[in-house]
């Protein structure tokens, strides 16, 4: 089992290496991309296949069908989707690929096309299985990935918008992927995860691996126009985020006060978690604990805690809270994307 893990990290940090060498390959010609696809992929069939819910149902698994989207076609080629999409493919390869036996009597399996179900429900999420209405025809794909995004999110450039969230998605979809099948449960000691909260070692490396695609594609967006207004969403959620944050420390110091900030975390809160996710991980802040309050009920001081709005410089993670703190696997797999793991995290 040891073995199994180490062989799956070494693969992971490996495609994580290739996200780097895969965007700056992103300036190379029309003709090597297709050829680098069609070695990676030989089935001619489009790599990238848009889809929506049909409504309809087949047992328990859904009806997709295909779609067309302007925006989102147009974002799958001008940003680091498409090498996301590229890094699947590899993924797929590695599983894919026959054992090395003389008699080579083991086919290689085809690879699935990258499918995205534009829905309007909020958030991104992988799934798994569904059936694809073509031609008056249900095609099982009960085992095919794809990843469910709110279509809105495509005609936006800002922090967390679909080309950052897309490569998030995609990488969960490549880690279950390589993943063998004990490690594909969910998890019974958390019900929900955050980049600064320590959860267990399973969501934060499942967690942590895709939140690193977000800040590789930023890094490597190839639309300056679009990477402009990305860095500019950043520098406003700084603004933001910081009064909501302060006001949010003063409603648990103060007494007497309205708790308005406390009220409106649901509103905020995912907002100043993107830019955490972006700013502590890059800065390697994340390694720190974060703050607790010096008053108020265990409740109170535990909910500040995860909340994380502050962390302490004086008092780095442990080893086994790092391990299960997805933030710090974010940072890990980022640094290693850009070859700087001699630097501290």
């Amino acid at each position: 089992m040891k073995r199994w893990k180490l062989l799956c990290c070494a693969g992971l940090v490996w495609m994580a290496m290739c996200a780097c060498d895969a965007a700056q390959a992103a300036e190379s010609s029309v003709k090597e991309t297709d050829s680098f696809l069609s070695y990676v992929r030989p089935d001619p069939s489009p790599p990238f296949r848009i889809v929506r819910d049909t409504g309809e149902k087949k047992g328990e698994y859904p009806i997709f069908e295909h779609t067309d989207d302007a925006n989102t076609e147009h974002l799958f080629r001008d940003s680091f989707m498409a090498e996301s999409v590229r890094l699947f493919f590899l993924a797929q390869n590695l599983v894919n690929r026959p054992k090395e036996t003389q008699a080579q009597t083991k086919l290689r399996q085809a690879s699935h096309p990258a499918y995205l179900l534009l829905s309007e429900r909020e958030g991104g999420f992988p799934g798994t299985g569904f059936y694809l209405k073509q031609n008056g025809e249900l095609l099982d794909h009960t085992g095919t990935p794809y990843v469910d995004l709110m279509k809105s999110t495509a005609a936006s450039d800002y922090l967390g918008s679909m080309s950052q969230v897309y490569p998030h998605e995609l990488g969960h979809v490549m880690y279950h992927l390589l993943s063998p099948d004990w490690d594909r449960t969910e998890s019974r000691s958390v019900d929900m995860h955050y980049v600064s909260l320590t959860t267990d070692r399973r969501v934060a490396f499942d967690e942590g691996f895709a939140e690193h695609f977000e800040n590789v594609s930023l890094d490597h967006e190839p639309d300056e126009s679009r990477k402009a207004g990305l860095e500019s969403s950043v520098r406003q959620a700084r603004l933001t985020t910081a009064t909501m944050v302060a006001g949010y420390e003063k409603d648990y110091v103060w007494p007497m006060r309205l708790q308005l900030y406390r009220a409106a975390v649901p509103f905020w809160y995912q907002r100043f978690e993107m830019l955490k996710r972006h700013d502590w991980v890059k800065e390697g802040t994340i390694r720190f604990t974060t703050t607790q309050p010096s008053a108020g009920s265990a409740e109170q001081s535990i909910k500040y805690r995860n909340t994380g709005v502050r962390y302490v410089e004086s008092k780095p993670r442990n080893v086994s809270q790092a391990l299960a703190t997805e933030g710090v696997v974010s940072a890990f797999f980022y640094e290693a994307a850009f070859q700087r793991l001699e630097a501290p995290l």
